[in-house]
């Protein structure tokens, strides 16, 4: 993937990478707190504000992260769902669109959601929907992801136009939504394969109308 940003992407510290793969996820959690004010952005209004600072971008090991994280193949699904019931009925379990393991959930295994995203140094997408897992576990490591990162394809040299206005930009968020320095992804989804999967699911067993009906009729007569 080429990149030909002006500003020059900070060098990342591994001590740092080492450390935020070491933070348990429920301390992430319970000690969120809001910290957007970025560097080098401004604020208009009652409480007007700029910073002194010059933009920061990512480094190019942690935006790979967030990449990853947010559309990666890790491997081959080891899938708990039972197929049969006890008495030998369906489950509907078999409607399961694959058997790819990714780094985000989705209904049915549909992941039919891929991962555009712009900074200084233009736009890119990586296409994974359709990708099969290359080895039973992968993505583990940051060089796998970093090699993930490199198979972006740049669709334009410049940061993508997004007019700091209604209806792109709800108002309270125009100031901070793709500045200078800043990456920001934009997850496309393809909703019609998702309402297909699950046509497919509640149109057969044991998810119909008749089913159910049954269903309680049995249960009554119990």
């Amino acid at each position: 993937m080429a990149t030909t940003t002006t500003r020059g992407r900070p060098k990342v510290r591994p001590e740092a990478l080492e450390a935020a793969f070491a933070f348990p996820a429920l301390e992430a959690i319970f000690t969120r707190r809001a910290r957007r004010f970025a560097l080098g952005a401004e604020l208009t209004g009652p409480l007007a504000f700029r910073s002194d600072k010059e933009p920061v971008p990512l480094a190019y090991e942690e935006e790979s992260i967030l990449v990853a994280a947010a559309t990666g193949v890790t491997g081959v699904v080891r899938e708990e769902w039972p197929f049969r019931t006890a008495e030998d009925g369906p489950t509907g379990a078999d409607k399961l669109a694959s058997f790819t393991g990714r780094s985000f959930p989705s209904p049915l295994a549909i992941h039919g959601t891929e991962l555009f995203w712009t900074n200084d140094d233009g736009v890119f997408v990586l296409p994974q929907r359709d990708v099969k897992p290359e080895r039973y576990v992968q993505l583990q490591t940051q060089d796998e992801r970093h090699e993930l990162y490199r198979r972006a394809i740049r669709l334009q040299p410049d940061r993508l136009d997004i007019p700091r206005r209604r209806p792109n930009l709800f108002k309270f968020n125009e100031w901070l939504v793709n500045t200078e320095g800043a990456t920001v992804f934009i997850p496309v989804s393809d909703v019609t394969r998702q309402c297909i999967s699950a046509m497919l699911l509640y149109f057969d067993r044991p998810h119909t109308l008749a089913d159910h009906l049954a269903s309680g009729k049995a249960a009554s007569a119990v």
